[in-house]
């Protein structure tokens, strides 16, 4: 026995979440409306297709559930109450709820019933994130069959590319892009595609952005950033600023080397570390902090986590990232921000 509540919307939304088919049969024969939207799932088919039970999911579409509908939970009417924010439930639609879980079967089964795979809301904005950020290749190759739009943003990741190279997906970001994705929308986790791919230290996704004019200067503002913007009115910019700090970071050289060679301004500012020379001081890795002075990284920057390259230097105790800095004239009395 269950119990009814505000969690499940409706009497047929929990007992498709519970896969009581019988009693889905049973409310369906006495009219009850598969498109009733509420509860934790959004609505009945939501619940369903995150059930995966593909025979619950005929079921309802045979009773004229609507794939499209974008169910709002419960969890998000407390949002929208705080904040006006959108709706569609946890993953916006049904499509993208079998997108997340990986059903093949049944996002075959509901783009056969006209599924819009370009509907946005949820968690990942739209199904084609889902999939993307799952890795699943099937899946993202049906629904750009089904014309799903690579450049819809919204959610976690801000585009489809962007999961993609975040989860180090070489074969899909090349669909992607085959697809005509852009590599230069900003916002999102990592603020933008390519950071995403330097964050995750993927060289080969790096070298395809680039080849296809992702620009190695985009400040992305990432949506963790957006909250801080509002709170307390900090710059933008997304984690790292920029793809050159990001890779500086992660200590990837090749990287680095990859970004220089594409023109990535040594001294662009904002994300947490400033600017990419103070992010490579706090590393302390030597050979990347060389690599951005002999590329002209002005030492003298203000701002970020530290104030400046030499005060991250001085913090991590690195004598002879110290020694380089003051070498290349970094102002021992600059008081950082």
């Amino acid at each position: 026995m269950f119990y009814l509540d505000d969690q499940y919307g409706c009497a047929l939304q929990a007992a498709c979440y519970r896969e009581k088919t019988d009693i889905v049969k049973l409310l369906l024969e006495h009219k009850a409306d598969p498109n009733v939207q509420g509860g934790k799932d959004g609505c009945a088919l939501q619940a369903a297709c995150l059930k995966a039970n593909t025979d619950i999911v005929k079921l309802l579409l045979e009773h004229k559930a609507d794939p499209n509908v974008q169910g709002t939970s419960f969890l998000l009417h407390i949002v929208q109450s705080v904040n006006k924010l959108g709706s569609g439930g946890e993953y916006g639609c049904a499509l993208q709820a079998a997108c997340y879980i990986e059903n093949t079967d049944t996002v075959k089964l509901l783009l056969e019933h006209k599924a819009d795979p370009n509907v946005q809301g949820g968690k990942y904005g739209c199904a084609l994130q889902a999939a993307c950020s799952t890795g699943n290749t099937d899946i993202v190759k049906l629904l750009l069959e089904h014309k799903a739009d690579p450049n819809v943003q919204g959610g976690q990741y801000r585009s489809a590319l962007q999961a993609a190279c975040s989860k180090g997906n070489t074969d899909i970001v090349k669909l992607l892009l085959e697809h005509k994705a852009d590599p230069n929308v900003q916002g999102g986790y990592y603020g933008c595609a390519l950071q995403a791919a330097c964050s995750t230290g993927n060289t080969d996704i790096v070298k395809l952005l680039l080849e296809h004019k992702a620009d190695p200067n985009a400040q992305g503002t990432s949506f963790l950033l957006h909250i801080a913007q509002f709170l307390n009115k900090l710059g933008s910019g997304g984690e790292y600023g920029c793809a050159l700090q990001a890779a500086c970071y992660r200590e990837h050289t090749d990287i680095v080397k990859l970004l220089l060679e594409h023109k990535a301004d040594p001294n662009a500012q904002g994300g947490e570390y400033g600017c990419a020379l103070q992010a490579a001081c706090y590393r302390e890795h030597t050979d990347i902090v060389k690599l951005l002075l002999e590329h002209k990284a002005d030492p003298n920057v203000q701002g970020g986590k530290y104030g400046c390259a030499l005060q991250a230097a001085c913090s991590e105790g690195n004598i002879d990232i110290v020694k380089l800095l003051l070498e290349h004239k970094a102002d021992p009395n600059v008081q950082g921000t």
